[in-house]
């Protein structure tokens, strides 16, 4: 009878295997942590346009305050258990004869992200809603060359950055976006929107 001899592996390749690994490896996680952050600032995009959007929705409304808007961005962006942002609501005062609302949310990415805030030093999230306010359609004629002026701004940004981003429009009114945007289903509502990732020295 023959028996089959079977060959242990040798010192010299279990010294190659753990060489191996120790190269590797890094690279793995590397590329590991990389995609856990590049999901966590699409998270935080998109609650910064849902933030600015609720926080618009929710000052067009007759009667309604710029810290009724304020407030109820800061309670989404709580809710997603956000450390630190910015909420900007203008005009700070909303009269009977304001035509627009506009919301703006900044996500610091930095004291935001989960593994790696030192990548993201001076970045941040931003995104910008501007609603027409709900009121006679006079008043709301008013601003109709505001939103203009802010599409353009928007048409021309999206161009300075090689055509990123994508424009769609919900409803009846415009909407324009630049990366991410939340549209308006009101068919009296009209919404330029803009969502982008920034950084500054």
């Amino acid at each position: 009878m023959h028996f089959a001899r079977i060959q242990q592996p040798s010192r010299s390749r279990g010294g190659v295997a753990l060489v191996e690994f120790a190269i590797v490896f890094p690279i793995v996680l590397l590329v590991f942590a990389g995609m856990i952050e590049i999901s966590r600032i699409l998270l935080l995009q998109h609650s910064a346009d849902t933030a600015a959007y609720e926080g618009a929705r929710s000052a067009m409304v007759p009667g309604a305050t710029a810290a009724e808007a304020s407030q109820a961005s800061q309670t989404l962006l709580r809710a997603v258990g956000l450390k630190s942002f910015a909420v900007t609501v203008s005009p700070t005062e909303i009269q009977e004869d304001t035509p627009l609302i506009t919301v703006r949310v900044e996500i610091p990415i930095q004291s935001n992200a989960w593994i790696t805030p030192h990548w993201f030093q001076n970045s941040r999230v931003v995104s910008e809603t501007t609603l027409f306010c709900e009121r006679p359609p006079m008043v709301q004629m008013t601003g109709i060359p505001q939103i203009k002026a802010l599409a353009t701004a928007l048409k021309s940004k999206r161009g300075n950055s090689g055509g990123s981003g994508s424009g769609n429009s919900n409803g009846s009114g415009t909407s324009t976006s630049s990366g991410t945007s939340s549209g308006s289903t009101d068919p009296n509502v009209s919404t330029s929107s803009s969502g982008a990732v920034s950084a500054s020295n």
